[in-house]
């Protein structure tokens, strides 16, 4: 019995929805992003910095968080919006948990010739005014 195209349209829908919500439910940062607090040696981060509509940006690479996130004061310095139908729950990997206040869309960064947009779920962060985490990579 095979299906027809309204069903397989249908059958790729809700897949991707599923997915959609797997990856939300599956945000977590690390403390060290999160607080500021310095990264014991064994976990590899490295800050930048740039430069977004005239605001400097500090920027954490830490492979160890699953997603990006933008600070929500940076959100808020820069007159952005938040999208609040994206909140989710994100895992400090510390064991505790934060609510993001939303998501960001389509956040512009560039480092060095590299140009590069992305979604990111905004958080009140210490030490850095973005994380980019293995969703960038």
């Amino acid at each position: 019995m095979g299906y027809n195209s309204s069903e397989e349209e249908e059958i790729v829908h809700e897949l991707q929805q599923i997915e959609q919500v797997a990856e939300v439910n599956a945000c977590c940062i690390t403390a060290c992003a999160l607080y500021g607090t310095p990264a014991p040696l064994a976990i590899k981060t490295m800050k930048l910095t740039t430069v977004i509509k005239n605001c400097p940006v500090v920027v954490l690479l830490d492979s160890r968080s699953s997603h990006n996130f933008i600070n929500i004061g940076m959100v808020k310095k820069l007159g952005w919006k938040l999208d609040q139908s994206h909140i989710c729950d994100v895992m400090i990997a510390d064991g505790g948990q934060v609510q993001s206040k939303g998501c960001c869309a389509a956040v512009p960064l560039a480092i060095g010739t590299y140009v590069y947009t992305s979604n990111m779920f905004a958080l009140p962060l210490g030490g850095c005014d973005i994380v980019l985490g293995v969703q960038w990579l």
